[in-house]
């Protein structure tokens, strides 16, 4: 298992450092286009290997063949095309999630307004609601001796929680109106140094690994861990030269798809409390972050400090949460073995 989770993170890292940097000559005006494109390619190739390599090794030694790799490939690939159950839905809900982000950030004009941004959130509750309704049938919590209520609850209230990224978005957008920062994608030639504040996305992203992997749930867990190699892999690609020179991320770039990230960070523990021992007094918790984050990004004039100091700020919930639940799991393991 050690060795797939290694390769998944492995390989989501390069295919993203190699698509942007491709991306760099080919249509560099375009650039966010590519993060995008490096987001969809590596975490679907990360997640595919931790859910085919598994069981292809798992088979006898003389079944290990590539016909019935690409075998597995395949059945994989049409589940995620065409989910009926479970997590199955999970990568049709991070692609639309996907696009919601991207929306949002090219048409941020109109919808950092009240009415805009009340639509908006209208519209990604109700696929919300659409989405969890599907990954929870024929599941305990719609179970014909559960309540119109309960079923109703355990619907509505992940959605919620789902949408506080957009909310952080929303009021970035705005800030950003207020002190007049370009907040949409015709900024996009506008670089902005967003390695510190990628930083907290990466803690969001490894405090939600290491809080479903103390909770009991390892293949959440391993699967979140993929999606922390994005912001460490846009990091390193910034940094290698590029016509003798780093370059930092577009800003548009950098809130567009981190919000994704963090997006999906939610989804993977809201997950891990519907289905595993997360508690929900550290779900909430984390969930402070994921509204934070999106919230609380610099603007391209913020000085350093201020970048520490938000960045630091906004991952602090997330963060603690995974301290929590990191010393109640190291505690219950003293207590069992003396």
């Amino acid at each position: 298992m050690m060795f797939g989770v290694l390769l998944s993170v492995a390989l989501s890292m390069v295919l993203t450092i190699v698509v942007v940097r491709l991306g760099r000559f080919c249509c560099e005006k375009q650039l966010w286009s590519i993060y995008g494109l490096s987001a969809l390619l590596s975490s679907a190739a990360g997640l595919m290997v931790q859910k085919v390599l598994p069981r292809w090794l798992a088979l006898p030694e003389d079944r290990r063949s590539l016909d019935n790799g690409l075998g597995m490939i395949r059945e994989t690939w049409q589940a995620w095309l065409m989910p009926q159950f479970g997590d199955q839905w999970l990568m049709g809900v991070m692609a639309i999630m996907f696009v919601s982000s991207l929306l949002l950030g090219m048409f941020a004009k109109s919808f950092r307004t009240v009415v805009g941004g009340v639509v908006v959130g209208a519209i990604l509750l109700g696929l919300g609601c659409w989405m969890f309704q599907k990954m929870l049938v024929g599941s305990m919590y719609f179970a014909s001796s559960a309540s119109t209520t309960s079923k109703f609850a355990y619907v509505v209230v992940p959605s919620l929680t789902l949408c506080l990224p957009w909310l952080g978005q929303w009021q970035w957008n705005r800030r950003a109106t207020q002190v007049g920062i370009r907040a949409t994608g015709e900024g996009q030639e506008t670089v902005h140094d967003s390695h510190i504040y990628l930083l907290s996305v990466l803690a969001l992203t490894l405090s939600g690994t290491l809080l479903l992997a103390t909770s009991g749930t390892l293949s959440l867990a391993l699967q979140l861990l993929v999606f922390s190699a994005l912001p460490v892999a846009w990091m390193v690609e910034a940094c290698l030269p590029h016509r003798k020179r780093s370059r930092p991320l577009p800003l548009f770039a950098a809130r567009t798809f981190a919000g994704w990230l963090t997006a999906s960070a939610g989804l993977l523990v809201v997950l891990g409390h519907l289905f595993a021992e997360v508690s929900l007094g550290l779900a909430c918790l984390y969930a402070i972050s994921l509204w934070w984050v999106p919230w609380l990004w610099p603007s391209n004039k913020a000085s350093t400090i201020q970048k520490w100091g938000m960045a630091l700020l906004a991952a602090a919930p997330a963060l603690i949460a995974a301290g929590i639940a990191a010393g109640i799991a190291a505690g219950t393991m003293v207590a069992a073995h003396g």
